[in-house]
């Protein structure tokens, strides 16, 4: 527990511990039940602003929406 607290100040420590699904559909329980509000990853993929992104995981977000755009 004292290793987990001391490396828990480190977003990337974070980022690799907390799987990307598990915390989106954690984040939307706790919108719906505080606002009762859910958003999409669409939504969410589309409100981030570019340099708040990796340059790597831009490429990957944008495979995934073309994946949902051909969908539609």
């Amino acid at each position: 527990m004292v290793e987990f607290e001391k490396n828990w100040g480190d977003m990337e420590f974070r980022k690799n511990i907390i799987p990307g699904k598990d915390f989106f559909s954690k984040l939307n329980a706790w919108l719906n039940s505080e606002y009762k509000i859910r958003i999409s990853i669409r939504y969410a993929l589309h409100s981030l602003l570019s340099d708040e992104i990796e340059p790597e995981i831009i490429d990957v977000i944008k495979s995934i929406l073309e994946l949902t755009h051909s969908r539609d």
